[in-house]
Order: C-alpha cells, then structure tokens, then sequence
C-alpha cells in the first residue's frame, strides 16, 4: 500500500533497482482515502541481499504502509 502522494512509487521502484531486482510488471489501483494498491512483479534472480532485507528496505520507506510477497518462484 502506498500513499496517493508525488514520488513514493518512485522511491519504491529505485530502491528495487538498487537491489537489482528487474521488474516485470507494476499494477496500481486508483487511490482511496489517499493509500493505493499497488503489485510490482520482478525478477529475483540477481538479487544483491535477501528478500527479507529488501522487504524491510521497502517498509522503511515514508510512504509505504504495507508490503507483502504474494508468490515467489
């Protein structure tokens, strides 16, 4: 869940890039009560970290309320 304000996305998807994650795809809803949903696939495959650290990395970020894995292959 991200806040509906200019450039969390933004701050998500570098810091996704900085843990080379690749993304594959991004999905946001239409914002409610100024928090949107929003599913970003990527590839973990050259990943620098684990997925535990870059979940924190991103629940650290203002503006981030939620993240969740929904699937890893």
């Amino acid at each position: 869940m991200l806040h509906h304000s200019r450039g969390v996305l933004s701050e998500v998807l570098a810091a996704l890039s900085h843990a080379e994650a690749n993304i594959l795809t991004i999905n946001q809803n239409i914002p409610i009560h100024e928090w949107a949903s929003v599913t970003i696939s990527f590839d973990v495959s050259s990943l620098t970290g684990t997925l535990d650290d870059l979940t924190a990395a991103l629940k650290s970020l203002t503006g981030v309320s939620d993240v969740r894995l929904l699937a890893v292959e």
